[in-house]
């Protein structure tokens, strides 16, 4: 038995049983708003809690599948291990939160403040960060394939490791972020400000670099081969053993 439950720690599979407040979910149920709440575990999919001030709640390992979070308060809220694909948070103020191991394919986060969020190791294909604020978020791991988050923040972003093949990220800015080793084939960042970013080895084949800026980022050991380097500005970027063709 302890050895089960050692591999499934290392396969960030929690072993742990969440159980909500039944006071707490029948407060949800009835409309109202659930500060510092436990709803850990309730399936809450496809309601309407557009919003709604849950700060500081509980929603580890709640099924949240198509769950409306629009304009809800979520400062310091624990996501981790949830399910909510296809679930919108659009213009949420999600500051502080938790989406560790969270399986969120589908998602909306347009216009939603995640500063200081952390997504580490979650399962965002396809989610939507259009002009979203991603203020030192950690997403370590994170797998946001083909997320759209053009515009959107993530300055000073921690996504060592992170797979954003065929996003799109158009005009987004990830100065002073932290891309080491970083996915990012076929990903679309014309117009991006890469300023002193850190890129060691991260992967930009055939990505779309045009206009974009890579003044004073670390581009040491990248692959950068057949990318669209359209008008790309490098400026004092380091490139020792950079890849280019």
């Amino acid at each position: 038995m302890k050895k089960l439950l050692i591999l499934l720690a290392c396969l960030g599979i929690s072993t742990t049983a969440f159980a909500y407040s039944n006071a707490d979910l029948e407060k949800v149920q009835a409309g109202g708003n659930c500060v510092n709440g436990d709803l850990s575990g309730a399936d809450l999919s496809g309601l309407d809690l557009s919003s709604r001030n849950f700060e500081g709640t509980k929603f580890n390992q709640a099924r949240l599948i198509g769950t409306n979070f629009n304009n809800a308060s979520l400062n310091d809220a624990k996501f981790d291990h949830a399910l909510f694909s296809n679930a919108t948070f659009r213009s949420a103020d999600a500051t502080n939160a938790s989406f560790k191991y969270t399986v969120g394919a589908g998602a909306d986060f347009t216009n939603a403040d995640l500063s200081a969020s952390n997504f580490y190791r979650a399962q965002l294909r396809g989610a939507k960060f259009f002009n979203a604020n991603l203020k030192h978020i950690e997403a370590q791991e994170a797998s946001m394939d083909s997320i759209v988050a053009d515009y959107a923040d993530f300055s000073n972003a921690n996504l060592p490791y992170a797979w954003m093949y065929k996003a799109q990220l158009k005009n987004a800015s990830f100065n002073h972020s932290n891309l080491y080793s970083a996915k990012l084939q076929h990903a679309d960042l014309s117009d991006a400000d890469m300023t002193s970013a850190k890129m060691g080895k991260t992967n930009l084949r055939s990505a779309i670099l045009a206009n974009a800026k890579f003044n004073a980022a670390v581009l040491d050991n990248a692959d950068l081969r057949n990318a669209d380097l359209t008008y790309t500005e490098f400026g004092t970027a380091t490139k020792m053993n950079t890849k280019f063709e």
